[in-house]
């Protein structure tokens, strides 16, 4: 083995490679659903084979965790002719958790000595470079690493440690990730404590806590105080900040209307890194329409949520994104009638079953015809036999929310599903229908 790795080393030439849409940008922008969109291939790999010499790994996929990846992958970890101190502690037997099959054919990977990136190199992948920011979106090891992309490949939600600021020693914050809503990152809400305190917390340098202070806030009254902060909060250099305020503002009724001129203003995009995908205008959208549905700014959150870079968004690695503009306009109903032709397109046509049964689902959510629910109930019954167990939880899901009771018999089989989380979701089904 160990000459077969020192000749592949020695005749191997670099391949170029280009920037990817969601990892172009540093993690703490970024959540664990979002990097899963951008890569197909997901496998937790155990290392067969190794030589830290020649800084050459052979892995083997344990497990499947996302799309198809290969059995086995290949990748050479010197730079600069060494292999790094932080990945000589790699040994047989450990995992790794890989990310496969982005837009530029570079790999990411997760070991014991942290976050790399890889390219192509002949049949090899050869180490880029570390990715120290990804601690502060996911802090925890490979193997918790794996089992939270399965929870959210089947459509689930899981808590994970972050590092609050790059380079910090231990991780010390908790936030929940949740498949539905990728592209929000969800604190702990604070203790319960008086709305005054909430509010100055908006205001704290740490943006953990003002994430958290949003998130509480759209759980209780906030009053006009509130609604002010929350406004203020739209303008906030944190992306998620930015998005929870928008949420919480949306659940505030007749006392939020005061803030429309402002949500108005945050559907503009800011700068790249800030809006590399237009969900922090998405999540103002959907308030606009929650809160004014028939008034002067509707039209143009409409027009966000329909945009090619949100509904209509058919570039590589946005499937995500479609299908998070189909269920937002769903979740605001009638006020999202202009957007219907739109969504009847993405049901019958759009290459990705997600999108289909969200545009189905909004669709019936919205103001359906006659044969927009026959199409709609004929969508869900096709992807309820989908080989991918996450799209079928994701359309009995759907059933539940549009009660659509002419498809609990359907629903009712998957009760035997092999997939315990299938069985699950079709009994929760089962419970909503009736």
């Amino acid at each position: 083995m160990q000459k077969y790795l020192l000749f592949a080393v020695a005749g191997i030439t670099l391949l170029a490679s280009h920037a990817s849409a969601y990892i172009a940008v540093t993690a703490r922008r970024l959540t664990l659903p979002e990097v899963m969109l951008e890569f197909p291939h997901i496998a937790a790999m155990r290392i067969d084979r190794l030589d830290l010499d020649q800084g050459a790994l052979l892995l083997k996929r344990t497990d499947t965790l996302q799309g198809k990846p290969p059995d086995t992958v290949r990748h050479l970890i010197s730079l600069d002719g060494k292999t790094p101190d932080r990945l000589r502690g790699l040994k047989l037997g450990d995992t790794l958790v890989v990310f496969m099959g982005s837009p530029d054919n570079r790999s990411l990977v997760l070991c014991n000595g942290g976050w790399y990136l890889t390219r192509p190199e002949q049949n090899w992948e050869r180490l880029t470079g570390f990715r120290d920011e990804f601690p502060t979106m996911f802090g925890e090891g490979p193997r918790d690493l794996a089992a939270a992309v399965k929870t959210l490949t089947l459509g689930g939600s899981i808590t994970t440690r972050i590092k609050p600021t790059e380079g910090a020693k231990e991780p010390s914050v908790t936030v929940r990730y949740d498949a539905q809503f990728p592209h929000r990152r969800l604190p702990m809400p604070l203790p319960k404590t008086d709305a005054p305190t909430l509010i100055g917390a908006l205001s704290d340098k740490d943006p953990i806590v003002r994430l958290a202070a949003a998130y509480t806030l759209a759980q209780h009254p906030a009053g006009a105080d509130g609604v002010k902060a929350l406004t203020a909060a739209l303008k906030d250099n944190d992306r998620f900040v930015c998005m929870l305020a928008a949420y919480a503002l949306s659940l505030h009724g007749d006392a939020a209307k005061a803030a429309l001129p402002q949500l108005a203003d945050a559907l503009k995009d800011r700068d790249y890194d800030h809006d590399f995908r237009p969900h922090r205008g998405a999540e103002a959208a959907e308030a606009i329409l929650k809160l004014d549905p028939n008034g002067p700014h509707a039209r143009a959150a409409i027009d966000l949520l329909l945009s090619n870079r949100m509904l209509n968004d058919d570039r590589i690695d946005s499937e995500g994104t479609r299908a998070a503009a189909a269920r937002a306009l769903g979740r605001t109903g009638k006020a999202a009638a202009p957007a219907l032709d739109d969504l009847r397109k993405r049901m019958k046509s759009d290459k990705l079953a997600e999108v289909r049964v969200a545009s189905a689902e909004a669709i019936l959510l919205i103001a359906p015809t006659d044969t927009d629910r026959a199409d709609a109930l004929a969508t869900f019954k096709k992807e309820l036999d989908n080989p991918l167990p996450g799209i079928r939880i994701q359309t009995l899901r759907a059933i539940a929310a549009s009660k659509s009771k002419p498809l609990a018999d359907a629903a009712k089989k998957l009760t035997q599903d092999p997939t315990p989380e299938v069985k699950t979701a079709a009994t929760q089904t089962l419970t909503a229908l009736q």
